[in-house]
């Protein structure tokens, strides 16, 4: 699913997305560090990170946010995983990506859903559902002591919760989200434990749900399958990723005041040329970050105003114009009519789809699409790898690949995710000759998008309504 798509999902639920209110867990446990200039990010995990957007968000945020760095940003999500599976894994998924930071969610089918399917479980049922929980554990500080011996800084995720109390069709497993639940609640002590940090999705979701569901019973902020979260989810999620970073809200302020023809109090950005008095102002200004662009036209002004409130301010604020309504015009290009007043108090442009910085930052965002686009092919072959090679070490020969991948499809016949496994099977069959190409488009389309994140100089203008010859470009 592309961004574009992602965000015409958000809807009715944007708004509520900002509102969720904050973990518990995450108060009580070290907050992950800002990226560094350089580092290479693993977002390691199952389905939910496979298929999942919430890193990509969280990539699309750093990179207009912060385009004289770089982040490398890597998906090592495969469908199905446990801790287990991940421990397994690290030598010829994860360290070749050379990461400096790992983030790490897992959980959802390390407790064993099929489990929760009775309100009166055996006492045999009871003990396999906490050795499930036992081996996430110790499976999980073993990864985590993995990458921790080898200098990667690690943060942990609490897993996504499972809607086991929306009123939808799919069938539940009662219990499922306690067991996630229990798993949230170990987390802080290994995070203290393994010297990892730990951002809480956990509970942000699981409170966002219990009052959305309070409104409407058949609303769920995870998809209609009480596994995987919808858009509005992975950026529910994306947010308080980017919140326990402490990101900053403000993309740029430019600050201009007319009666004295003077830029006073800029933050982040650079004003040049600037010519202003009561009844115009015309200046050039390069700001040093992008807007973060999560537009639609399909979504409701004050929406998209309350999706981006917390995430993007871009502010441009105009004192001491008289009294009027002003064009403001960026690059030539008519942008809005405001109020004298509304430019005196400050007006956000990322709320301005019009404007050259958003369709920059839309290109950007474009492009990082068509990169995730080539990664989730290869995370396709990824999964197939693991499920013909399973136990065996890396090197299996390739000539038995897929027969040993059909065979293991056929084990798992009676696994809901069957037909899945046998549509990745066939595009391994047909595309993995293409995965050299495709890693080449990763870094491609990943270095394009950086190159197009670099800031540039804009001419702002504004003239007073009627009044367009009030003041040339200087």
């Amino acid at each position: 699913m592309t961004l574009r798509s992602s965000v015409l999902l958000l809807s009715s639920l944007a708004s509520l997305v900002l509102e969720a209110a904050p973990s518990s867990l995450a108060a009580v446990s070290p907050p992950p560090e800002a990226f560094h200039d350089g580092d290479r990010w693993v977002a390691l995990g199952d389905s939910i990170t496979h298929v999942g957007a919430y890193h990509h968000y969280i990539e699309l945020f750093w990179l207009t946010r912060y385009p004289s760095q770089t982040l490398g940003a890597v998906n090592a999500g495969i469908g199905g995983d446990t801790a287990e599976g991940a421990l397994a894994r690290l030598d010829w998924d994860v360290l070749p990506e050379k990461p400096t930071v790992v983030t790490i969610m897992l959980g959802m089918n390390d407790i064993g859903r099929d489990l929760y399917t009775s309100d009166l479980p055996t006492e045999a049922v009871l003990r396999e559902r906490s050795e499930r929980i036992a081996s996430w554990d110790k499976n999980l500080r073993a990864i985590v002591s993995r990458l921790r011996g080898l200098g990667v800084r690690t943060v942990l995720l609490t897993p996504s919760c499972y809607d086991q109390t929306a009123m939808i069709p799919a069938p539940n497993h009662p219990g499922a989200n306690d067991a996630l639940g229990e798993c949230a609640r170990r987390l802080p002590e290994i995070a203290a434990d393994t010297g990892s940090s730990l951002v809480d999705f956990y509970g942000v979701m699981t409170a966002f749900n219990r009052d959305l569901q309070a409104k409407d019973p058949h609303s769920t902020i995870v998809g209609p399958d009480r596994v995987h979260p919808g858009a509005a989810g992975h950026l529910l999620m994306a947010r308080a990723f980017l919140e326990a970073q402490h990101v900053p809200a403000l993309v740029s302020k430019i600050v201009i005041d007319a009666r004295s023809g003077q830029a006073q109090g800029c933050q982040n950005c650079e004003v040049s040329e600037l010519v202003a008095r009561p009844e115009s102002a015309a200046f050039t200004c390069e700001e040093h970050a992008l807007p973060f662009p999560l537009e639609s036209k399909d979504v409701p002004p004050e929406e998209r105003a309350s999706l981006i409130r917390d995430l993007d301010q871009e502010i441009l604020q105009v004192r001491g114009l008289v009294t009027g309504r002003y064009e403001l015009t960026i690059d030539n290009v008519p942008v809005k009519l405001v109020t004298a007043a509304e430019l005196a108090e400050g007006i956000n442009l990322a709320l301005e789809p019009k404007t050259a910085q958003f369709q920059q930052a839309m290109g950007v965002a474009a492009l990082l699409d068509k990169k995730w686009g080539a990664e989730g092919k290869l995370r396709g072959f990824a999964l197939c790898e693991q499920l013909a090679w399973q136990g065996d070490p890396r090197g299996v020969d390739n000539t038995l690949m897929v027969e040993k991948l059909k065979a293991r499809i056929a084990q798992l016949s009676s696994s809901p995710a069957h037909d899945y496994f046998l549509f990745e099977e066939k595009n391994f069959e047909q595309f993995k000759s293409d995965e050299p190409a495709l890693r080449h488009d990763v870094a491609e389309f990943a270095s394009r998008a950086h190159e197009l994140a670099q800031t540039r100089p804009h001419h702002f203008s504004l003239r007073s309504e009627g009044n367009a010859d009030a003041l040339k470009a200087p």
